[in-house]
């Protein structure tokens, strides 16, 4: 179920196929929708739908006021820009040695320089994601290891700047997990539920979490169907960003902002192993029987 098809769902001549778009938009802040979500307040004979449209277009218009973006979420959840930035810091690397080369006389030097550099890494990964994210730029150099050189630097920025990857979005039957969702009465165990559904990556869940996140009475429940929801959501939409080039664009685009030129490795799209999901309810039952009887003792 992907935006497209949440805001096609918002004239369903159903009521309840409209609330139920209405409901997983507010559950995910999607804030796009707050245009399509407008229209159909204006022209929606249903109470209960029109009231649900009101509250949740108003969370999300308050969302959009302070700044939240659906791209940018998705982009700083799994790490879009991270290659980026991590290309940026190579591209310095090269320029420091080249500088390096032409006023170096001696090793004595060499090892300073990339002490120096060591140092300087590290403040150029804060001022590169401040001027490019839009943060306020901190020159704190508290964690900078002046003992590291240059190529195991190089080494760690490379490591640690790879963003993720999305999972394929799923057609698993999830109807048995569902249901026992449903019906289940102990708040662990839906907790439990939710996780492990969210997990078998199937947007067709998608409503089932978004009924709990408005309608559950525990707020546990509540806030991991919305924690959850919103995982399975974003996902979803970064796969399908992923697979029609919109990310390989916004990556480019921010390459080209800050003057530099994405190599293959760093644009190339690979899908990792699903996790198989052989869990059965009764795994289920005895974990979340674990966990209450964990959070009793310590009472």
């Amino acid at each position: 179920m992907n935006f497209e098809k949440l805001i096609e769902n918002l004239n369903n001549p159903k009521p309840q196929a409209r609330l139920a778009s209405v409901f997983i938009l507010g559950m995910v802040n999607e804030v796009r929708a707050i245009d399509a979500m407008r229209k159909r307040y204006a022209r929606e004979s249903n109470h209960q739908v029109k009231q649900a449209i009101q509250t949740v277009g108003g969370m999300l218009a308050k969302l959009k006021r302070e700044g939240y973006d659906t791209s940018d979420a998705i982009c700083e959840h799994f790490g879009v820009y991270k290659e980026v930035l991590a290309a940026k810091g190579v591209d310095e690397e090269a320029k420091v040695r080249q500088i390096q080369k032409d006023t170096t006389h001696n090793k004595k030097d060499d090892d300073f320089n990339d002490q120096m550099w060591s140092a300087a890494a590290g403040m150029l990964q804060v001022g590169v994601v401040a001027s490019g994210l839009g943060g306020t730029m901190s020159m704190n150099t508290a964690n900078v290891d002046m003992t590291s050189n240059l190529s195991n630097t190089s080494d760690i920025l490379k490591q640690q700047q790879k963003r993720l990857r999305p999972i394929r979005p799923s057609n698993e039957d999830i109807s048995l997990w569902v249901g026992r969702l449903q019906t289940e009465s102990d708040p662990e165990t839906r907790i439990q539920l939710i996780i492990h559904i969210a997990n078998m990556h199937n947007p067709a869940a998608l409503p089932y979490l978004a009924n709990l996140f408005w309608t559950d009475e525990d707020e546990g429940v509540k806030s991991n169907a919305k924690k959850y929801g919103t995982l399975l959501y974003r996902n979803a939409l970064y796969w399908e960003m992923t697979q029609n080039g919109t990310i390989e664009k916004m990556m480019q685009d921010k390459a080209a902002e800050l003057g530099i030129t994405l190599l293959e490795e760093n644009t190339i799209t690979l899908e990792p192993d699903k996790p198989a999901h052989q869990e059965s309810i009764a795994d289920i039952l005895a974990k979340a029987e674990a966990k209450r009887q964990k959070k009793n003792k310590r009472r």
